[in-house]
């Protein structure tokens, strides 16, 4: 027990000091008598070795024979000392034996603790976390105490060791004070990922817990969301969440919204879209946005936002991005269509985005039913636009969408049919191509009506094309088709002849073999 081993040594110190305690086996009765005398007081007062102090308080609770540290028996001022000399599974035994103790005592312990706690280079991070779990456990209706462990608390946010900083955020959050809320977000920038992310969950409860911290936590952490490091974002973001959803005043969500579409959009998507921690900041960072728009029935809010999200496409992102810029697009979208908005960069002059538009088109399409009639409507204006690469970009929409819907599968072929007269050939080209992977069976009317308008065309390219269409979609025996084809047999152009030739012959081998199978 630590009372036998401190009065071993009180006794071997006496006998050094020739004290007449020596010349006969002490009893507990004998010292307590001791170190209750006034005498023996004043010396306590003015002795500086520590463990002679400590082994007349011990000598103060030995009672049948056992040790019971009592509170009550310790003169003002010496249970500081005590306190000091223990360990800290003493301090937690001395606490277990310490009820209706005098506040005295109690701030005492608590000094003892905070002593252990602030000495880094003696104790280990084990004693100083246990102390302060022992700190903690002290506060309750006590303010010396709850005061001391917030100091403690506060000074651990800054130790070396990265599990102490987790310990002082604990702490933090377990006495409830908000004061240092602002120390707190600096953790999230912390360089260790643990205690970034014990930081994060220590904040968002505090913010869920309290509005004002709520609203003090949220100026804090919004500043941190222009960091360039993603995790530092990405924590920020989540704790910002919680500020929103507890406190969402008018004035403080403007500049919430503000801060949160910077980070939304920050950087170069071909920089960042290949790092998934970089895509979770961003659409966590829409997330809230989100609740934003909710909570203020901003719906202008979120189509803004849906336009500005669609930029990241204007750089002509390389194709290995695609998958992470659909999915932030997605997130973004929601309950909208990100469709339309990727639609319209097929009218962009750079080939790089109309590449990457049609790219992802496929990816964010979900195909419901206001999204088919908004999609289909966005690819027909571009099919009549001025110019002939957004023309077949529209196309290319068309045929990546088709196999995705019935009803606009029907309109790809609409839209392919009409292209088959363009005035450039590169459209014609493609819409022929179109055509045939497009049609259900032969003898579709509409489509072989296009297909004879453009063998009636003025220019060349447009005939060619009608008779390249019309070899792969008419009926074998559509009698109208035979002889529009048989005029061009004898056309200027050399092309649109070889073209009407070929397909008069595959007319025929068709209608032969259907002779054969009848």
């Amino acid at each position: 027990m630590i009372a036998a081993r401190v009065i071993g040594r009180q006794h071997s110190f006496m006998r050094h000091q020739g004290s007449p305690v020596s010349s006969r086996r002490t009893s507990s009765k004998d010292v307590q008598t001791l170190c209750c005398s006034s005498a023996f007081s004043a010396v306590w007062r003015f002795l500086e070795i520590p463990w002679s102090r400590l082994s007349s308080c011990l000598a103060l609770s030995i009672q049948k024979g056992h040790s019971t540290l009592r509170w009550q028996s310790l003169p003002p001022g010496h249970g500081e000392a005590l306190s000091s000399m223990l360990e800290v599974s003493e301090l937690f035994q001395w606490r277990a034996a310490s009820s209706g103790c005098k506040e005295v005592s109690l701030q005492a312990l608590c000094c003892g603790l905070a002593r252990i706690l602030g000495d880094c280079e003696l104790q280990s991070p084990t004693a100083r976390r246990q102390a302060l779990a022992a700190l903690a456990g002290l506060t309750a209706g006590n303010a010396a105490a709850m005061a001391h462990a917030e100091e403690a608390s506060k000074q651990l946010l800054t130790d070396a060791l990265p599990s102490l900083r987790c310990a002082g955020l604990l702490s933090m959050l377990r006495l409830g004070r908000w004061g240092a809320a602002e120390q707190m977000t600096d953790l999230l920038q912390d360089t260790d990922q643990v205690v970034r992310l014990t930081a994060e969950k220590a904040l968002m409860e505090m913010a869920m817990r309290n509005a004002s911290a709520a609203q003090a936590i949220g100026r804090t952490v919004v500043q941190m969301l222009r960091s360039t490091q993603a995790a530092v974002r990405l924590h920020s973001t989540r704790v910002l969440g919680c500020c929103v959803v507890k406190q969402a005043s008018e004035g403080e969500s403007q500049v919430y919204a503000e801060a949160l579409v910077s980070a939304m959009i920050l950087g170069n998507p071909e920089a960042w879209a290949r790092d998934r921690e970089e895509l979770a900041a961003r659409c966590a960072a829409v997330d809230v946005l989100h609740l934003l728009a909710a909570q203020e029935s901003q719906k202008q809010l979120l189509q803004d936002l849906l336009v500005r999200a669609a930029a990241v496409l204007d750089v002509g992102p390389s194709k290995g991005t695609w998958s992470n810029l659909a999915e932030f697009l997605k997130v973004v979208a929601r309950n909208q269509s990100a469709s339309v908005v990727v639609c319209e960069r097929l009218a962009s002059p750079n080939p790089l985005v109309r590449r990457a538009a049609l790219g992802i088109l496929p990816m964010v399409f979900h195909g419901t039913v206001g999204e088919t009639a908004e999609t289909t409507q966005a690819l027909q204006s571009l099919s009549s636009h001025q110019s002939p690469a957004v023309r077949t970009a529209a196309l290319d929409g068309f045929a990546a969408l088709a196999p995705r819907d019935g009803a606009l599968r029907s309109a790809a072929l609409q839209a392919a049919s009409a292209a088959l007269c363009d005035s450039d050939g590169r459209v014609c080209v493609q819409a022929a191509n179109m055509v045939p992977l497009l049609m259900a069976r032969r003898g579709h009317p509409e489509t072989v009506t296009a297909a004879l308008r453009s063998l009636a065309a003025p220019n060349a390219h447009n005939r060619r094309v009608g008779a390249e269409v019309l070899a792969q979609v008419a009926a074998q025996d559509d009698h109208c088709v035979t002889r529009s084809l048989g005029l061009r047999l004898e056309d200027q152009d050399a092309g649109v002849r070889s073209a009407a030739g070929k397909a008069l012959a595959d007319l025929l081998v068709l209608s032969d073999r259907e002779d054969v199978l009848h």
